[in-house]
């Protein structure tokens, strides 16, 4: 099992839209279907997607990333034209990958499930006075 993390390309905020999100969701399902592995828990955020997944010790996991990168990129594109506007490719080149190994399947199904897009306002001190941040909440803080 594990955690994938794919990101557009220059981080777009092309999930924004209902309708994007919904079938970007449609088909990262359909490709898990058809290359026989499993999508625990998925997250599709304004700018990027968060996926658990449990992949046989056969596959390789850089062909399962090829794969839903190039056949959601391409399935969207057609079925939304202007995501064509943001360039020649949908996802940025590299790949965020981690084995559940180092934390526990509940964790990271937990972290995709309810920590992302709860962002925590909070108060940090600086030399200028107090300044307000949004960090995004990471796995390793659970």
């Amino acid at each position: 099992m594990g955690h994938i993390v794919l990101i557009p390309y220059k981080r777009k905020k092309i999930f924004k839209r209902d309708d994007i999100r919904f079938c970007a969701e449609n088909i990262l399902k359909a490709v898990s279907k058809r290359y026989k592995f499993e999508i625990i828990e998925m997250k599709v955020m304004d700018d990027h997607v968060h996926l658990f997944v449990s992949i046989k010790p056969n596959h390789a996991i850089s062909t399962i990333v090829q794969c839903l990168k190039g056949i959601s990129s391409k399935h969207l594109r057609e079925m939304f034209p202007e995501l064509k506007g943001y360039g020649n490719k949908l996802w940025s080149a590299g790949k965020f990958f981690r084995s559940v190994g180092s934390v526990t399947a509940d964790t990271v199904e937990y972290y995709i499930k309810e920590s992302q897009g709860k962002q925590k306002e909070f108060d940090i001190s600086s030399n200028m006075g107090k300044k307000k941040q949004n960090p995004q909440t990471t796995l390793s803080q659970f």
